[in-house]
Parts: C-alpha cells; sequence; structure tokens
C-alpha cells in the first residue's frame, strides 16, 4: 500500500512539473516572441518615409529640414558637437536645422547654447516616435517631409565629410 501511494505522489508530482514548464513555455514565447495583441509597432525612420505626421514642421517653406535628434545625457552627442558646429558654418541658414530630444526644451537650449550649436528649432519629441533609436541621429528630410538621408551614431571624418557634402549638393 505504501508503494502505491508513493508510486502515485510520483505521477501526479511529474505531472504537475510538466504542466508547470508548458505554462511557462508558453508565457515566455508570449513575452519574448510573439507580440502582445494590439500591441502597436513603433515606426522606424527609413529613407523614403514620412515625418510629416511624427514631427509637425512646415517643411513646405523649407527647401529641407535637418534633424538633430540628441540627447543632452549622450557622450556621443557631445563629442560630435564640433561636427554640429561645422554643418551650421557650412550650411548657414540654408537647411532649417531643427534639434529633437527627450528632454525639454529649456535643457536642449541650455545645452546647445553651451556648446554654441545653432539650432532654427528646439523640440522636446519621443524620439522613439520618430523612429529613432540611438543618438545622435541626422535625419535630412525634404520639403514635402520625406526622409532622403539618415546618419546614426557618431560619425568618424569621412562620414562627417560625406553628410557635408550631401548637404552642400543640397541646398545649392
Amino acid at each position: 500500500m505504501r508503494t502505491e501511494l508513493n508510486r502515485k505522489a510520483e505521477v501526479l508530482a511529474n505531472a504537475s512539473t510538466i504542466i508547470v514548464a508548458v505554462l511557462m513555455s508558453v508565457g515566455l514565447v508570449k513575452s519574448f516572441i510573439l507580440r502582445p495583441a494590439g500591441t502597436a509597432r513603433l515606426p522606424e525612420a527609413v529613407v523614403g518615409g514620412s515625418l510629416k505626421r511624427a514631427l509637425p514642421i512646415d517643411y513646405k517653406k523649407n527647401r529641407g529640414t535637418l534633424i538633430l535628434a540628441i540627447s543632452t545625457h549622450c557622450h556621443f552627442c557631445a563629442e560630435s558637437v564640433p561636427f554640429f558646429q561645422r554643418i551650421r558654418e557650412r550650411v548657414g541658414d540654408k537647411i532649417v536645422t531643427a534639434v529633437v530630444l527627450p528632454e525639454t526644451v529649456e535643457e536642449g537650449q541650455k545645452y546647445l547654447a553651451e556648446r554654441q550649436v545653432r539650432a532654427t528649432e528646439v523640440r522636446q519629441v519621443s524620439l522613439a516616435g520618430l523612429g529613432v533609436s540611438g543618438t545622435p541621429t541626422i535625419l535630412l528630410v525634404d520639403d514635402s517631409g520625406i526622409i532622403r538621408n539618415i546618419w546614426v551614431g557618431k560619425l568618424d571624418a569621412s562620414g562627417q565629410d560625406k553628410v557635408l557634402s550631401i548637404l552642400a549638393g543640397w541646398h545649392s
């Protein structure tokens, strides 16, 4: 009788372990592999994509808009400041420069002023809402609000020269 009770307890324990393992597996698959129903996918900034809804700027009055997506807490952004200054020296006011960041406009303006980076406008936005996943990100947008070029991260000298070359051709 004792062995019969032990055998039933062992079968029950094994069945319970299998059920718990299956339930945990289903939960993990739902959490990490399958997206929960109704969850909206965030947009991703891509060349040819439109920013008109995500970042309402009067793109039509500008031949081009250069969007600098930065964060005041990003060391790559801080290291890119000399490049941002060169951009403004090269293109001046021929291309509107909008700085977007997750921090407040006041923090952004102070950050830019301390680093002598000029911007036509500064806006607080959700970078993820623009499809920007890393900072700094530079977006060149045409007069229809369509992204024409994207550069992500701190650019090396070659990358910086390429951006400046494209901008020079853009506003000439």
